[in-house]
């Protein structure tokens, strides 16, 4: 089964939990006003950018996705919530962004983390790309996240029918996964202010709000 079989299956499975994706769109309503430009780093198939394109009803959203199958998906599931008049999604890493310098208002990543190539490029590449006071808001999974609590969540997986593959993809992105210290470290190197962390000890996941000058 390739990558993107089993991202196609995850999104599936992902679509059972709409409640993680509005609390995202929350945030990023918090920081980015009505009307900007979002960029989805990572976007996979789209549930994030539906969720912010629900949440912020003046709002353009572009994806940015390597996999073509998977931008496929994404145009499908936007097209479905009636927000894809607002959306287009593009080829590209997050290490090379195709937008111009000062030219995005929030960027936004859900647990694409862990498949940049280059983190402290990518995190440079944010940079250049947001607009003075623009924001980069990153749910990542948490690195230091108990080996014995992952195995008991793949198995829950498995138990509410995610299949094995789609619960040991979910498992194996931990193998590469960060520390909220280490993506603060990133953030603050490549020039941004950390204006937001929601980090609880022994989480699966967590949260960091940077912003550029």
């Amino acid at each position: 089964m390739s990558v993107d079989e089993l991202a196609v299956k995850f999104d599936h499975y992902m679509k059972r939990y709409p409640e993680l994706y509005d609390e995202l769109a929350d945030v990023v309503a918090q920081w980015v006003d009505d009307g900007g430009l979002v960029v989805d780093v990572g976007c996979g198939s789209g549930l994030v950018s539906v969720a912010v394109l629900k949440r912020l009803p003046a709002v353009s959203v572009i994806g940015v996705e390597p996999s073509e199958d998977m931008r496929k998906v994404a145009l499908s599931n936007v097209s479905k919530a009636n927000v894809v008049d607002r959306f287009s999604v593009v080829n590209g890493f997050s290490d090379e962004l195709p937008f111009e310098e000062d030219s995005v208002d929030g960027v936004v990543s859900r647990y694409s983390l862990p498949y940049w190539s280059d983190p402290a490029g990518s995190f440079a590449e944010l940079f250049r790309v947001l607009r003075p006071g623009g924001v980069v808001i990153l749910e990542a999974l948490n690195g230091k996240f108990s080996l014995l609590k992952l195995w008991l969540t793949g198995f829950h997986m498995v138990g509410k029918r995610s299949g094995l593959g789609v619960a040991r993809y979910h498992v194996d992105a931990y193998k590469s996964a960060y520390s909220v210290d280490e993506v603060k470290d990133f953030l603050s190197k490549a020039g941004f202010v950390v204006n937001f962390v929601d980090s609880k000890k022994g989480d699966w996941r967590f949260l960091v709000v940077g912003g550029k000058p």
